[in-house]
């Protein structure tokens, strides 16, 4: 899907992925475009006026400035809900063995 604001912001949940600040909200590409850094999800992220003027047309490393996670496209709800059921489903099916096990091994004595 295309990169758009409202998605990179609420993918960073409103916040400078560069110092965690909640105001005065940009976007900022990683690597610039002015040296080939592309328009996508995995180049461009929030970043408040401050950090994004700081870090100017310059890749954070260059800039002296730590990005704490790669960008990536956001997770689309319904494969959100779906991953969370999946790993609730898992941890069921472990407490189950877990507890069964348990039990047979009570049983056993």
């Amino acid at each position: 899907s295309p990169v758009n604001r409202r998605e990179v912001l609420r993918r960073d949940k409103h916040r400078c992925q560069y110092c965690g600040s909640t105001k005065k909200l940009t976007l900022d590409h990683v690597i610039p475009r002015s040296k080939g850094g592309k328009h996508s999800w995995d180049n461009v992220v929030t970043a408040c006026e401050g950090c994004n003027s700081l870090k100017g047309n310059r890749t954070p490393h260059q800039a002296g400035m730590k990005l704490p996670r790669q960008p990536k496209a956001p997770m689309h709800p319904a494969v959100a809900f779906a991953e969370q059921f999946w790993r609730q489903q898992q941890i069921n099916r472990l407490e189950e063995e877990v507890t069964g096990n348990a039990e047979t091994d009570l049983y056993r004595k």
